[in-house]
């Protein structure tokens, strides 16, 4: 469940809602703009909570958790993939990839190897110097999703990965995600 309070207005977004999706599945929640998908994956993802149920993330409910260890669930298990891309202005596309992994404490020798490889499936690696502002707009996407699969996350949650890219782009997006 989640609602909203503006005033005297209570706005439930969410109500009875179940889902489960089991490891190596792929799901896609559709319906029309404003029906709450969004707000579902951020409550999914750990970004948001919810007012009433439970979201069991490998069996534990993380609404009990605190802020603290619900972030540490959003950066080690999950992959985020925003409807804009949410990269972090001030650091250029390669150190969007970085920041992430030295953040989960997860950098390794071979890191930066990795960080190219993923940005070589994005089709981005001749931007990794590039920084956001100097970005088309589906450039900045390719480059928030390379970020989700950094750190090798159990769980891709992607709020329309694919809307601000080419249909060619698109594909190999969709195979990245599917892998």
């Amino acid at each position: 469940v989640k609602t909203y309070e503006d005033g005297d207005i209570t706005a439930t977004i969410l109500k009875d809602l179940s889902f489960k999706i089991s490891n190596g599945e792929i799901a896609a929640i559709i319906g029309p703009s404003g029906s709450g998908k969004s707000t579902f994956l951020a409550i999914a993802g750990a970004l948001l909570t919810s007012n009433g149920g439970e979201v069991i993330i490998n069996g534990a409910n993380i609404n009990d958790y605190n802020q603290s260890d619900r972030a540490n669930v959003r950066l080690n298990q999950i992959g985020y993939i925003f409807q804009t891309s949410n990269l972090i202005p001030y650091l250029n596309v390669e150190e969007n990839l970085f920041f992430v992994l030295k953040l989960a404490k997860q950098w390794r020798e071979d890191s930066k190897v990795f960080c190219h490889h993923l940005l070589e499936k994005v089709g981005l690696m001749h931007r990794a110097k590039h920084y956001p502002h100097q970005l088309s707009g589906g450039e900045k996407q390719r480059a928030a999703i390379a970020r989700a699969f950094v750190n090798n996350p159990e769980i891709i949650m992607a709020d329309e990965p694919t809307a601000s890219i080419d249909s060619g782009r698109s594909m190999a997006v969709m195979e990245l995600i599917s892998t």
